[in-house]
């Protein structure tokens, strides 16, 4: 079962400490691996294998195209995040 915002939002989430920077999730490595592994039906027996997929439309590179670019989303994310100011929230006063 593949995961998604709303079933996982914590998946999501930018984490961060005053020990450590701010990472972002590994949920698109996850999904990634979720959606490209090889898996067999148990009820007929059919085995879906994406490499055969990629590699019929001759695109046998996708998945580690993919994963390039999750890195340099990732990567830029972060550098966009240590630029950010502090977040200050206020308190509400009733």
């Amino acid at each position: 079962m593949s995961k998604s915002p709303t079933t996982a939002p914590s998946k999501y989430a930018i984490s961060s400490t005053k020990t450590h920077p701010p990472t972002v999730s590994t949920w698109p490595y996850e999904w990634i691996i979720d959606c490209y592994h090889v898996k067999t039906d148990k009820a007929s027996g059919i085995v879906n294998d994406p490499s055969d997929f990629l590699h019929e439309q001759g695109c046998p590179d996708a998945v580690v195209d993919l994963i390039k670019r999750l890195v340099t989303v990732s990567m830029r994310t972060r550098e966009l995040l240590a630029t950010l100011p502090p977040l200050e929230i206020a308190e509400v006063q009733s």
